[in-house]
């Protein structure tokens, strides 16, 4: 009968190292430096290549949203601020 008045906090102490170990278990106990960085890239040419490709698509796609507000701008100064 002791044990069941024991059990309480037993779960207590359990739950929070149980919650560690899964924590250190999906990080794959690496530390903080050990994770994906910028420095990455640089030993995988094809990562690199995809990244760049990225970048270039991001900076034609904000001269194209830049270039639709700006006609957006005209647009509305020619009907006198009405949508």
């Amino acid at each position: 009968m002791e044990i069941l008045g024991l059990l309480p906090f037993a779960l207590l102490l359990i739950c929070p190292l149980a919650m560690i170990v899964m924590m250190r278990g999906m990080h794959g106990g690496k530390s903080k430096h050990d994770g994906h960085g910028a420095g990455d890239t640089e030993s995988d040419p094809a990562t690199a290549r995809k990244l760049a490709a990225m970048e270039r698509e991001i900076t034609e796609l904000r001269g194209e949203l830049d270039a639709a507000s700006s006609v957006e701008r005209t647009v509305q100064g020619r009907n006198g601020g009405r949508g």
